[in-house]
């Protein structure tokens, strides 16, 4: 039967490696008068760790250009840093409520910002899991102001007109 070695008797090992993938755990340094000593080498697996990158949320006036998105990255183990693990930016796609992919110009209205392809570092010892976040298109303010009027008692009523405010550009008037 095996006997586990006692804590104080225990051999320095040597491993082949610490990076994602099968490895092996190499016994060493016990000698003995009393036995004859082989040694026999161990498996060591070691799996990647999970690297959660989310896009951060925004938010826009109608009309306007689209910010360029950005993600913040959380899972980074040990003395690794961002730029030994991630060598540029995922790519973003925008999806509306139906999770169809959309493209600018954009109509007021709530939709996902989705990250994806984050280039890892080779060799990767993190595997990428993505989070979406939020992109809120605002509608531009706009004031509509009845414009005031005076007639006489039993007149026949005028057009009544009104003044915009807010407008950014004079074709956005036939929109409405």
């Amino acid at each position: 039967n095996p006997v586990t070695i006692p804590q104080l008797a225990r051999s320095i090992n040597l491993l082949t490696g610490l990076t994602v993938g099968s490895h092996y755990i190499v016994p060493a340094a016990y000698s003995s008068y009393n036995f004859d000593i082989t040694y026999d080498v161990g498996n060591l697996t070691v799996n990647p760790a999970q690297l959660t990158i989310k896009a951060k949320d925004t938010a826009v006036l109608f009309g306007a250009t689209l910010p360029v998105f950005a993600s913040t990255i959380a899972g980074i183990k040990y003395n690794d840093t961002i730029q030994n693990v991630v060598s540029g930016p995922p790519t973003y796609s925008i999806l509306n409520a139906q999770g169809i992919t959309v493209n600018a110009p954009l109509l007021p209205g709530t939709y996902q910002i989705v990250p994806s392809a984050a280039p890892l570092v080779t060799p990767s010892n993190y595997t990428a899991i993505y989070q979406p976040g939020t992109l809120i298109i605002n509608g531009d303010p706009l004031t509509i102001r009845a414009n005031d009027i005076q007639i006489s008692a039993n007149a026949t009523l005028p057009a009544f007109t009104s003044t915009l405010t807010g407008l950014k550009n004079p074709g956005e008037a036939a929109l409405l």
